[in-house]
């Protein structure tokens, strides 16, 4: 349930450093406190909102629907680093890029001249073919039969998929008819239910295939397979966060040290991230003043 993907394609020490990460496999896997505990009220895009904002407030300028499709060395001695995006346009020049992508979906999806250095090219993960879906309903059926909407598939296969569901229901925030990913598998262990032999109708249903999303292409996280994940220091998220050059620098939650692959994990790499750019560019960014206060 955690990688989305069977062990045979984990490396051990990849999954003891996830592990590690999170503060240890219980933190993981359980819910009140752990990795599954909560969610945001209004989603998470209200983050990305709200940092748009306070940068344009304070006279930055945020440039949406413009994909980066090239990183080259540009100016005297490749001083300066240009950003083309797909569809054409002006070329962006800057002392410091930052690269917020998974790592394979950054190799694969972007072309940096010089090329990124063989070792990190290595180092890139696979990803998981994940989906979420949501079943909306009028009433929280389940609780009525003694079900708790929450199931954990061990022998998921391509005749029933579905590794876990989760019971979706928010009565303070006012969403009284959520039930994360699919009721399928938690119907299957409640037969015995009178309710879980006959469930409602669905009012509404959600489905988002990750492996679908250019800029995701997978789920949950890149997984690191046998032989790629060092056996000394540094460990792969560290060797994956090294800038190259001085000049690029990766900050999506792969490289994180803490929560690695979840939201606390990708707000510490983009921490980091921008700590270093902006202490080898030598500049500073009226707008950060600004967000931070």
């Amino acid at each position: 349930m955690v990688f989305g993907a069977h062990p045979d394609r984990i490396s051990m020490l990849f999954f003891l450093s996830y592990v590690k990460a999170a503060g240890g496999l219980v933190q993981l896997l359980e819910t009140r406190g752990a990795a599954q505990d909560s969610t945001l009220r209004g989603g998470a895009q209200q983050l990305s909102e709200r940092l748009r904002g306070a940068v344009e407030a304070a006279g930055g300028e945020v440039r949406l629907g413009a994909q980066a499709e090239r990183v080259v060395a540009v100016g005297p001695s490749g001083s300066l680093l240009g950003v083309e995006c797909r569809g054409g346009g002006p070329t962006l020049r800057a002392r410091a890029v930052v690269v917020a992508l998974s790592p394979k979906v950054a190799l694969e999806s972007i072309c940096f001249e010089p090329r990124l250095p063989e070792r990190r090219r290595q180092l890139v993960g696979q990803l998981a073919l994940g989906a979420k879906f949501v079943l909306v309903y009028e009433t929280a059926w389940w609780r009525g039969g003694g079900l708790s909407g929450s199931s954990i598939c061990s022998d998921a296969s391509e005749e029933w998929p579905i590794f876990a569901t989760f019971d979706y229901v928010h009565e303070a925030h006012g969403e009284q008819r959520r039930l994360h990913a699919c009721v399928g598998r938690m119907l299957a262990s409640g037969r015995d239910s009178e309710a879980a032999a006959r469930p409602p109708q669905c009012v509404e249903f959600l489905e988002r295939q990750w492996s679908e999303d250019g800029f995701a292409r997978g789920c949950p996280v890149d997984l690191v397979p046998a032989g790629l994940q060092p056996a000394g220091p540094p460990s792969w998220n560290v060797a994956l966060a090294r800038p190259c050059e001085a000049r690029l620098f990766f900050a999506s939650t792969d490289t994180a040290t803490s929560w690695t692959g979840y939201m606390e994990g990708a707000v510490q790499a983009g921490g980091r991230a921008a700590k270093e750019s902006i202490s080898t560019a030598r500049c500073s960014f009226p707008w950060m003043a600004a967000a931070r206060s």
